[in-house]
């Protein structure tokens, strides 16, 4: 079975168009419980420009979970506000980093963007 979440945080770490606001920075650690332990990545953002590291590294803020639920946030299938709500993840730290590490979750499947809805809407129903 692949490791979803996994794959993910390689692929992010790898993705030069993954950047946030220039002001925001610091370091998400991203605690996974797996059935044979807990398995740490660190989202480090300096500047905007996001690295993803599995050596440790002081973190300003750790979100934890079960593989399950990280599974679901990577595939855009849960929210991570929710999730934090709902009790299924857990955070420590600086809540304003949350939400910056939620802007580079997927949406959910087979979501767009507002702009082609309205591109349509302007033309019209009858027109391609």
């Amino acid at each position: 079975m692949p490791d979803v979440t996994a794959e993910f945080l390689e692929r992010l770490g790898r993705d030069p168009t993954a950047v946030l606001p220039p002001r925001a920075s610091g370091t998400i650690r991203l605690d996974v419980q797996r059935d044979e332990g807990t398995e740490q990545w660190f989202v480090t953002v300096e500047t905007g420009k996001v690295q993803v590291f599995r050596q440790h590294r002081k973190a300003d803020v750790i979100i934890r979970g079960s593989q399950a639920i990280f599974d679901r946030l990577v595939r855009g299938e849960a929210h991570l506000s929710a999730s934090v709500f709902r009790k299924e993840v857990t955070v420590e730290g600086d809540y304003g980093l949350v939400a910056m590490f939620h802007r580079l979750l997927p949406g959910p499947p087979g979501a767009h963007g507002p702009r082609p809805v309205r591109r349509r809407e302007r033309r019209g129903p009858h027109e391609a």
